[in-house]
């Protein structure tokens, strides 16, 4: 928009020294592309007057346009300190904790439905697509401001109710791996 192209020129902390800069965009926090909508936009701003222009590329011709314009390129020496990136640890640990029991009910779903698969004479079907989809939802939960808990609440909130249904999820997997291979009965079984 308009008004991000002017935050982003106001906040280019290289003018006077080079004339480009990188505008990174995509859909969501989960790694989408550009979606019709974002390209129709940057087509629009490509040239409107009163703001930078726009062109999108690759990377790399940024890159070497970037190294082309800037006489001089500044070396960074000393350790990078990105203040707002500090510690390894988590301000929401439910958020940690969900997603440490996601990671080990994934490999005991996987043991369980894959034995099933093979012992059961063919009574269980492996679920690949629900496994599938389970990885990719415990995948999308860490994203990198997810885990260290530098998102906003709600973020929070929205990976916890996540991380009770992945656990639902891989927990009846389990049960029905369980039951092809055990069978009916009044038997108690503990699987570890």
């Amino acid at each position: 928009s308009g008004r991000e192209l002017a935050h982003a020129e106001r906040n280019f902390r290289d003018h006077g020294r080079a004339n480009t800069s990188l505008v990174p965009f995509g859909y969501g926090d989960g790694g989408g592309g550009p979606t019709r909508e974002m390209l129709a936009a940057a087509s629009r701003t490509a040239d409107l007057e009163g703001s930078p222009k726009v062109r999108v590329g690759s990377a790399e011709s940024f890159f070497t346009q970037a190294e082309q314009g800037y006489a001089a390129l500044p070396i960074w020496v000393g350790e990078m300190y990105l203040e707002l990136h500090r510690g390894t640890y988590t301000s929401q640990a439910q958020t940690k904790r969900g997603n440490r029991r996601s990671e080990h009910l994934l490999r005991e779903a996987e043991l369980w439905c894959a034995t099933a698969a093979v012992r059961s004479g063919g009574s269980f079907e492996y679920p690949a697509a629900e496994l599938k989809r389970l990885w990719r939802l415990v995948l999308l939960q860490q994203f990198h401001d997810i885990l260290p808990g530098s998102s906003i609440a709600w973020v929070h909130q929205d990976a916890e109710r996540n991380y009770a249904a992945i656990g639902a999820g891989l927990e009846g997997l389990i049960g029905q791996a369980a039951a092809a291979l055990l069978g009916d009965g009044p038997r108690t079984f503990l699987l570890n």
